[in-house]
């Protein structure tokens, strides 16, 4: 029996299948080089809600804290390369060119932005079961974590010895 085949019965229940559900979305992401997320922090998300007894503000709050709590520190794999010049996100350093990656970590979770995409769209905070109201829940969750995490990939590029490799990076938001 999965974890959604029963009607939530507690808060506690439903933070927990929250938390089930924002992890199925989040580890679905992809660096600016195609590389799957190797690891994140989906207890940290689960620890950041409490449910009983608060205001659609406080439940903004705690969806923000949860997602910062999500990605930081998440780290994706190595495997490809940043193709190109990272459009849209320009590479930095050297001649721009990937030849190596060294490592893709999430740098920054800018505070604030899955409150404010949840608190932009009412129907995302309402407590009808309506697919509408799921539809706007779910469309605020993936603006904020698209726009809100940021990935730096660092690696060397492909300046010939002896001057080179030198340092290159991509800082790019989630795909």
């Amino acid at each position: 029996m999965s974890i959604f085949s029963d009607p939530v019965k507690s808060y506690a229940q439903a933070e927990v299948r929250l938390g089930h559900v924002y992890h199925e979305y989040a580890s679905q992401a992809v660096d600016a080089s195609g590389d799957s997320l190797l690891s994140s922090n989906p207890s940290g998300f689960r620890s950041a809600l409490r449910f009983s007894g608060i205001s659609k503000l406080e439940f903004a709050s705690q969806m923000d804290t949860a997602m910062q709590s999500y990605w930081t520190g998440a780290a994706f794999g190595i495997g490809s390369l940043v193709v190109g010049t990272g459009v849209p996100c320009p590479n930095v350093g050297g001649t721009g060119l990937f030849s190596s990656e060294i490592s893709s970590l999430v740098s920054v979770v800018t505070p604030g932005v899955m409150r404010g995409a949840l608190l932009a769209d009412p129907l995302s905070l309402t407590r009808n079961n309506s697919m509408s109201a799921a539809v706007a829940f779910a469309r605020a969750m993936h603006l904020a974590t698209s726009s809100a995490v940021l990935v730096l990939i660092a690696g060397l590029d492909t300046t010939p010895p002896p001057g080179g490799p030198l340092p290159v990076t991509n800082t790019c938001h989630l795909f």
